[in-house]
């Protein structure tokens, strides 16, 4: 496969991977830093607070092989492009959750985003498949690399959630669900590019 890419094509690769799955990244960190905190009001119990990490790791468990299936038949393309889909609709359905009260639903939002960290860690095979051999590590490297970037990236965005609540007038707790909606939205189409 490689030997039919040329090095051009294997840069645009290799710049989407990084951009979707820095995107990806950053979102996580966005949902997470308030995932222990909606539980808990969701709840009135502090002890439900690690319950939709959790669920969002056998989210993770259960769509790898699907995902992984998925790539294999129908192309890594739209593989990532189900994954970021399945992002939205957690994202979604976490702040339905925040929005309604209803921790089921904020549950299921967990499971889903989980499901989506599945099909984009999968991006770093892709980078080694459409790599010459010597240059696989570089590009595995990189987009390792691009979960660090979106780890920085979360707390740039968490600084915008203030600004979406007061314009917008949604519960603060909802804002990054919906950020990450966002963001899931620019990935899939970046990763059509």
């Amino acid at each position: 496969m490689v030997n039919d890419i040329t090095p051009a094509i294997t840069r645009r690769i290799i710049s989407v991977l990084f951009a979707t799955k820095s995107l990806h990244s950053t979102a996580l960190m966005v949902t997470f830093t308030v995932t222990s905190i909606i539980a808990v009001r969701l709840t009135g119990s502090e002890a439900s607070a690690g319950f939709p990490s959790t669920v969002s790791t056998v989210g993770r468990v259960v769509g790898a092989y699907p995902f992984g299936w998925m790539m294999d038949r129908v192309g890594r393309r739209l593989g990532l492009s189900v994954g970021f889909l399945v992002a939205i609709v957690g994202a979604a359905a976490g702040a339905l959750a925040v929005l309604q009260g209803i921790y089921w639903i904020f549950l299921a939002g967990a499971f889903l985003i989980g499901m989506s960290k599945s099909a984009t860690e999968q991006t770093r095979y892709i980078a080694a498949e459409v790599t010459p051999e010597g240059r696989r590590a570089n590009a595995i490297a990189l987009i390792v690399f691009s979960g660090t970037v979106g780890s920085l990236g979360g707390r740039l965005v968490m600084g915008m959630n203030e600004r979406l609540t007061e314009v917008t007038g949604i519960p603060s707790l909802a804002g990054p669900w919906l950020l990450t909606v966002g963001l899931m939205v620019i990935a899939m189409l970046l990763n059509q590019v």
